[in-house]
Formats: structure tokens, C-alpha cells, sequence
């Protein structure tokens, strides 16, 4: 809201002609529309990524035992800037899967010690990158 003011209060200090104003006003609403296409582009593909994401997981792994721990290693935060399962990470393999017992986790929120290893069934994975395949698994 105080942008808008911002903004408003600058077109309406022009001491220039309507058309000016016109023009000034018109600018700004075509880079304003423009910036809100971006980012929802941003959010389109980093949904998509989510999607994809979750069905490579679902191949690599297609019925993980019971209990098991998924674990990210290099996954991003950000895509584009727009949060990649940073919040709900679980609950999006939960979903994925069908089942409660599964959890998930990135190597840079916790790392795993050797006691959970040894409590819980480990599942580790390595982000690729964006385009497909987008995980690896590594070895335990």
C-alpha cells in the first residue's frame, strides 16, 4: 500500500501534461503486470518441479519399508526464489505414498546421527538439479 501511494503521489506531483502523466501511469501498470507474470511463472514451474519431484521419488524408491526416513542431501530452499518444499517436505511424501510412517528431512535442517541410523530405515538421496533426473540415490 505505501508503494502505491508512493506512486501515486509521484504522478500526481508531474507538473507535466495529462498525456504525460498518462503515459507515466500506463508504464507503470505494464511493468507491474509484467513483474506479476514473472512470478507466477516462478511459482508454475517450481510447482511443477514439486510434481516431478515427488513421481522420480516414487520410482526410485516405490514401496519404501515401514518407518523409513528420506534424506536430502544438496536440495535447494529456493527455486527461482520461490520456496521448494522447505515447509511440508514430509507431508508431500506422505501424501506421495499413502502412508504416515514415512518422514523426510534435508541434511542441511538435521544432520542424521549414527543412533538414528541405526533406529530407522535411512533412505538418502542427492538433489541432481532442475531438469530431469532431478534426485540420485546414494549409498548407504
Amino acid at each position: 500500500i505505501g508503494l502505491a501511494l508512493l506512486i501515486a503521489l509521484l504522478l500526481a506531483s508531474l507538473n507535466a501534461a495529462t498525456r504525460i502523466r498518462r503515459a507515466t501511469a500506463g508504464c507503470l501498470v505494464l511493468l507491474l503486470t509484467l513483474g506479476v507474470l514473472h512470478n507466477l511463472e516462478a511459482w508454475r514451474r517450481t510447482s511443477q518441479l514439486s510434481n516431478e519431484f515427488l513421481s522420480e521419488l516414487k520410482q526410485l524408491e516405490p514401496s519404501p519399508s515401514a518407518h523409513a526416513e528420506f534424506v536430502f542431501r544438496e536440495m535447494p530452499d529456493t527455486i527461482r526464489g520461490i520456496f521448494f518444499l522447505r515447509e511440508g517436505l514430509s507431508e508431500a511424501i506422505r501424501m506421495a505414498y499413502d502412508r504416515d510412517d514415512l518422514d523426510a528431512t534435508r541434511v542441511s535442517d538435521r544432520p542424521l546421527s549414527p543412533t538414528d541410523a541405526h533406529q530407522i530405515s535411512v533412505i538418502a538421496l542427492q538433489w541432481v538439479g532442475e531438469t530431469p533426473p532431478l534426485l540420485q540415490r546414494l549409498r548407504n
